[in-house]
């Protein structure tokens, strides 16, 4: 097996590894021994999809035992110390975010200030709000920016509502994004299910100092200007599908599926939630609707990097399975009305018939723009779909 490494050089006079690496409270660390003298930690995040392929370097050296790693996005850093002088970290996944960038930790202060003026302005660029984990939107009412019982719940995050629920623009500081908190109300009892701090909703990407940086889930992070225009200039020459997709006036993407699939005049088969066995990935949604133009339709919600990411990992996952798995072609077309169905499933694709769309319902009177780490995970998607031989497009649905 071969694999590829990225291997950073920690700078000299950092040889904790509690400095190295961020957000270690979400992380789970393996003990490595690689020889007598070399010794090392593998900090491991994780998220629930399939299994890594980097996991086969540690076969044998690292035991993951109680730890679940299904997913196309887990990432990990091997950070290896060599004596007083010398420390490295490996980087697997996307294991380069891991690592604490101390120039950024010297300029958070600027990055926060500069962010806060923008915030300032009415409709500020490049700031808005998303939530930070995957919601099941069946089960959330809304969103509220207050703690009392008489406070408003709006349908989306929005940082206009934000401010003018919670005070003046003028009146934004630092600490108070840190305090505010975002409530998911329940769409079952009307009570707060999940709440976070207004700055770990922050989604926001500012050029400060001729460089460009992305707030994530609460953590800055710099983003070389090179791989900024490579992956802007990937996701903008995506084209839009042709499917006839009508506006979003649903409170979820399951109502908004039926509404599509009733309102298509039979070309939209309906496939949203219906699982389908597959071998050696277990059980995996197709895609929500599936067309008579053979066009397997991903919709999801517009909501923060975690859930965008995990719609464009369904999508490639999906999409191997049905060019190279039979049983998986079987299973989808069982699900098919006649007027859909493969006439020969057990044999072979031509992927280049089929189209892999990519559908985001957009905010309200919102502009579309997708979060930085959400646009990387979609252009490493669209890479491997087309290799396949997929056309692969992303379209905005609108929100009246």
């Amino acid at each position: 097996m071969a694999t590829s490494l990225t291997i950073f050089k920690i700078k000299n006079g950092i040889t904790n590894h509690n400095d190295i690496v961020v957000n270690r409270d979400r992380l789970r660390a393996f003990p490595v021994s690689i020889n007598r003298s070399l010794l090392g930690i593998l900090y491991v995040r994780r998220n629930p999809l399939k299994l890594p392929s980097w996991l086969e370097f540690f076969e044998g050296i690292v035991d993951f035992e109680g730890m679940e790693l299904r997913t196309t996005a887990a990432k990990a850093v091997l950070v290896i110390q060599r004596d007083a002088n010398n420390v490295f970290a490996l980087t697997f996944g996307y294991g380069r975010w891991m690592i604490e960038d101390t120039a950024i930790a010297a300029l958070q202060p600027q990055l926060d200030a500069t962010l806060v003026a923008r915030m300032r302005r009415r409709a500020p660029l490049g700031v808005w709000l998303a939530p930070p984990e995957i919601l099941s939107w069946d089960e959330v009412r809304g969103f509220r920016y207050r703690g009392s019982a008489n406070a408003p719940i709006h349908d989306d995050l929005d940082l206009d509502e934000y401010i003018d629920d919670t005070g003046p623009r003028r009146e934004i500081t630092i600490e108070r994004l840190r305090k505010d908190r975002v409530r998911a109300v329940s769409a079952i009892d009307g009570a707060d299910r999940q709440d976070w701090a207004v700055y770990r909703c922050l989604v926001a990407e500012l050029a400060v100092r001729d460089e460009t940086y992305v707030l994530n889930e609460g953590k800055w992070y710099r983003v070389d200007r090179d791989f900024l225009a490579d992956v802007n200039a990937a996701v903008a020459a995506l084209p839009a599908t042709n499917a006839a997709l009508p506006p979003f006036r649903q409170r979820s993407e399951r109502n908004y599926n039926r509404r599509a699939h009733e309102q298509s005049g039979g070309r939209f088969a309906l496939l949203d939630r219906q699982m389908i066995a597959s071998v050696g990935r277990g059980s995996v949604e197709s895609c929500d609707l599936f067309t008579l133009e053979r066009q397997l339709i991903h919709v999801k919600r517009y909501t923060g990097s975690g859930t965008l990411s995990h719609l464009f990992n369904q999508g490639v996952v999906s999409g191997e399975l049905f060019a190279y798995d039979r049983t998986f072609r079987q299973g989808f077309n069982d699900l098919l009305p006649a007027t859909h169905r493969l006439a020969q499933p057990a044999a072979a694709i031509v992927p280049g018939e089929y189209e892999v769309a990519y559908a985001i319902i957009a905010r309200r009177g919102a502009h579309f723009v997708l979060p930085f780490f959400s646009k990387v995970t979609l252009r490493n998607a669209a890479r491997v779909l087309r290799q396949i031989g997929y056309t692969v497009t992303l379209t905005a649905i609108p929100t009246p």
